[in-house]
């Protein structure tokens, strides 16, 4: 896969949509003053070489990690801070 070089922290997850269906998310964190303002669309045509099939990208502040290592993502909470969030990413 390309290298992005702006991406520190980067996760992929499926979040509900509609009954019974989900749909493809890859979120995304910036190194400190890194990215350009078309960075959700470079990370999204990345996957998309890639053949990885993304319905949104995101890019957000902070993506929780486990509070002991620091290592792996905390996929229940990034999950509930998204839907809390909304929708609003590039498809």
């Amino acid at each position: 896969m390309k290298h992005l070089s702006f991406v520190k922290d980067a996760a992929y997850l499926g979040l509900p949509e509609g009954e019974g269906s989900e749909k493809a998310v890859a979120v995304f964190t910036t190194r400190e003053d890194e990215g350009s303002p078309n960075a959700e669309q470079e990370v999204a045509h990345a996957l998309a070489a890639e053949g990885i099939v993304c319905d949104e990208v995101l890019r957000i502040d902070a993506i929780p990690l486990d509070p002991r290592h620091h290592s792996k993502v905390e996929y229940t909470l990034l999950r509930q801070m998204l839907l809390e969030r909304g929708s609003g990413g590039v498809r």
